[in-house]
C-alpha cells in the first residue's frame, strides 16, 4: 500500500511537472529558418523585441487543431494589432513528428493560405533535442498549436493551447495603454 501511494505522488508531481509553465524568463529563440511576410529570407529576436509584448504561436502543417482554430486565431489577433509598435508577432511551426510534411514550403504556404503578415519561423528541430522543435523544449510546450506571450520585460505570461481572440485583445489593449 505504502508503494502505491508513493507511486501516486511521484505521478502526481511528474504530471504537474510536464505542466504548461509561465512566469519565467523567455529564451533566446533558437529558430533555424525565418521568413517575412513574403517569404524572404528574414529574422526574429526576442531580445530584438525586448520592451514590447511578443506574442509567439507554434503549428505544425498537418496539425487538424492548428487550422480549424489556431491559425485563424492567431491571423485575427496579428491583424488587429498590425499598426502597433508595442507588440511584436511570430508563427513558428514547430515540429517534433511528420518532419517530411512540415517542411519549409509549408511554412510560406500556410502564411498565404491564412493571410498572415507577421515574420514566420520553421523549427525542425537539432540533434541535441533528438530532432524535436528547440521552441517546444525552450518553452515547455505540449504540442500544437500553442501560443506564447511574453511581456516587456522579457518573462512568459501566457503559455498554452488555446486562446481566445476577443479576451486576449481585450487585455492586451488595456496593458499596451498602460505603456
Amino acid at each position: 500500500m505504502k508503494s502505491y501511494i508513493k507511486l501516486s505522488i511521484l505521478l502526481f508531481l511528474f504530471q504537474f511537472h510536464l505542466q504548461a509553465q509561465a512566469g519565467f524568463l523567455a529564451p533566446e529563440l533558437r529558430v533555424s529558418k525565418w521568413f517575412d511576410k513574403d517569404c524572404k529570407a528574414s529574422k526574429f529576436s526576442i531580445n530584438e523585441n525586448k520592451g514590447k509584448y511578443i506574442v509567439l504561436f507554434n503549428w505544425q502543417s498537418w496539425c487538424p487543431g492548428c487550422h480549424s482554430s489556431g491559425l485563424p486565431t492567431f491571423s485575427k489577433l496579428s491583424h488587429h494589432f498590425r499598426k502597433s509598435k508595442k507588440i511584436a508577432f511570430a508563427t513558428i511551426q514547430t515540429v517534433f513528428e511528420g518532419h517530411s510534411r512540415n517542411s519549409e514550403d509549408e511554412v510560406c504556404t500556410t502564411m498565404k493560405k491564412y493571410g498572415i503578415k507577421t515574420v514566420a519561423g520553421h523549427d525542425p528541430g537539432i540533434r541535441e533535442t533528438n530532432y524535436s522543435s528547440t521552441v517546444l523544449v525552450d518553452f515547455h510546450t505540449r504540442g500544437t498549436p500553442w501560443f506564447v506571450i511574453i511581456n516587456p520585460e522579457g518573462i512568459v505570461v501566457f503559455n498554452d493551447f488555446h486562446i481566445d481572440a476577443n479576451k486576449i485583445t481585450q487585455i492586451l489593449e488595456k496593458e499596451l495603454k498602460k505603456m
